[in-house]
């Protein structure tokens, strides 16, 4: 191998529905929100899905010096009976969260390689995002893509997705597969094990070349 891509390993087992039944109509991210990935616009697009779908429930997971301007958007767009905002939730609780989701929303304006996104394929959701930094590379579907930035083009994204059941279940069936094959604790241990293997086999190969 000349080279190899080890993505990190997320435990697919904890992050699983195990029969629980698929939400219609409920979106959410899980991020910190301090800026580091997120920033201030990133609440438009919930703002946005919610408004054009009354009945919509929004779940914004996730602590940080944004929770406060998070909060005072959606309070001033009329919207608090339909977000939540729960701030920092224990790891061992986020699968509960998860559970919630319908569509989970990724509107970062960075990300080299986002756990949450994995974690949320894993559990059989549906993802759409901005098409920024890691997460053309995760997802490979560049219909859940928007442009980055552009909320309202994200909003009929999901907007799309909520419409549509059995696309959402197809897509969110995918996504445990690819999560599963390629970013598995497992799936990195097993390219880690190639690596080595590789490795071990050239230098083999080198030591035989050197008596001859």
């Amino acid at each position: 191998l000349s080279s190899a891509t080890i993505y990190p390993g997320s435990d697919v087992e904890m992050f699983r529905r195990d029969g629980a039944g698929v939400p219609d109509d409920c979106v959410g991210m899980v991020y910190r929100l301090d800026g580091d990935k997120v920033d201030k616009r990133a609440i438009d697009v919930f703002v946005h899905v919610v408004k054009r779908r009354p009945r919509s429930r929004a779940l914004v997971v996730g602590g940080g010096p944004l929770l406060s301007h998070y909060r005072a958007i959606v309070a001033a767009a009329g919207i608090e009976d339909a977000v939540t905002l729960p701030g920092y939730v224990a790891y061992e609780d986020l699968r509960t969260f998860y559970e919630r989701m319908s569509v989970f929303i990724a509107p970062v304006h960075h990300e080299s390689f986002g756990h949450v996104v994995p974690l949320a394929m894993s559990m059989g959701i549906p993802v759409a995002a901005y098409e920024v930094g890691a997460l053309p590379e995760i997802l490979e579907d560049a219909s859940v893509l928007a442009p980055p930035a552009d909320a309202e083009a994200l909003a009929d994204i999901v907007c799309s997705l909520l419409d549509d059941r059995d696309r959402r279940l197809e897509l969110g069936a995918a996504n445990r597969q690819r999560c599963v094959e390629r970013f598995s604790v497992q799936a990195m241990a097993d390219r880690y094990a190639d690596v080595y293997q590789d490795l071990l086999a050239r230098h083999d190969q080198g030591r035989v070349l050197q008596r001859a």
